[in-house]
């Protein structure tokens, strides 16, 4: 009845990890309040805020669990994100998301083509939207007209 919803390692890890519990689990001795001392930074007292997500007030470091764990051990978000999972032991979906550079390019008809050639020299001056020329750039480019007067 009920369905299971498969999570990526990221969302996963998100729902199912706090930033306090991964700080104690590498060795951050967070107090009763949240509160440590700034592993990113030379700090003495404690002034970083550690919960769901975690803040430093000296270096102004900020982020998820994620971002906590990738910068404590200098790996990519994607390694800290699977280090987490297999730390706490959290389910995700193994599957990869399709890569961009895997979709076709989109391919213009000629019909396509020829109507944005159409709006192109239809704007004016070559704009494609906007307001007409400032009045400076008429006098630098005569218009049509003035082009008519000329060759007759």
């Amino acid at each position: 009845m009920f369905r299971r919803i498969e999570l990526n390692v990221f969302e996963a890890v998100k729902q199912s990890v706090t930033t306090r519990q991964a700080a104690e689990r590498y060795g951050v001795r967070v107090g009763r309040n949240g509160m440590c001392v700034c592993p990113f930074h030379a700090d003495k007292n404690p002034s970083m805020k550690v919960d769901r997500r975690f803040h430093c007030f000296g270096c102004q470091a900020d982020g998820d669990v994620i971002d906590f764990v990738s910068r404590l051990e200098a790996v990519s978000p994607k390694e800290a994100a699977l280090m987490l999972a297999q730390a706490f032991s959290v389910p995700y979906e193994d599957k990869e998301p399709p890569h961009r550079s895997q979709r076709k390019p989109r391919q213009e008809t000629p019909e396509q083509r020829f109507r944005r050639m159409e709006r192109y020299h239809d704007a004016p001056h070559g704009r494609t939207g906007g307001a007409a020329p400032a009045a400076g750039c008429r006098q630098r480019h005569p218009g049509a007209a003035t082009h008519r007067k000329i060759r007759n």
